[in-house]
């Protein structure tokens, strides 16, 4: 008899791994835009940022690829508004937007290009010459929440299970 639980057990964690996936995609992307340093403009050689003067809901900051993109911007006056494009759309899914420099972040329609995807950030500052991170990276919390879930309902049927055999007993 016991056999047969640990087997149930494993047999329900194990479908509810399948159904999750959670080690894998789909998953809900995540875009991330923080404050990195303060290089100069223009870059170097073999330099790891690009330097732009400003951004609008029809140029936007394009990231074409999962990972980290470095930007500098290099205007003259204190950047209050910032528009990300991601073309194309990097991976399927409802995408989260965080950053330690703005307090809003939202879709913006219609982007620049109609295969991509756009953010506008507002209620941050960017002054000249000051670097920022903007990156795509999956973020697999709700499938790995889900999938705990499934196991504590398998455990939970269980032990429910176990406790009803021992009423009947009694």
């Amino acid at each position: 008899m016991k056999f047969s639980r640990i087997l149930w057990m494993v047999m329900l964690v194990g479908l509810g791994s399948m159904v999750a996936r959670a080690d894998s995609a789909p998953v809900d992307p995540l875009l991330q835009v923080n404050h990195n340093g303060d290089p100069t403009c223009p870059p170097a050689p073999l330099a790891d940022y690009s330097c732009f003067s400003g951004t609008t809901a029809t140029t936007p900051l394009v990231l074409n690829s999962l990972g980290a993109f470095n930007f500098v911007y290099d205007g003259s006056t204190d950047l209050t508004d910032l528009y990300v494009e991601l073309n194309p759309i990097i991976l399927p899914g409802i995408y989260e937007c965080t950053s330690n420099i703005f307090t809003s972040c939202q879709t913006y329609a219609p982007p620049a290009d109609a295969f991509g995807l756009e953010f506008y950030l507002s209620g941050g500052t960017i002054t000249p010459d000051e670097e920022i991170t903007a990156q795509v990276f999956p973020n697999p919390e709700p499938k790995a929440i889900w999938l705990f879930g499934m196991g504590l309902i398998a455990l939970l049927g269980l032990r429910k299970k176990s406790y009803a055999s021992l009423q009947a007993a009694a």
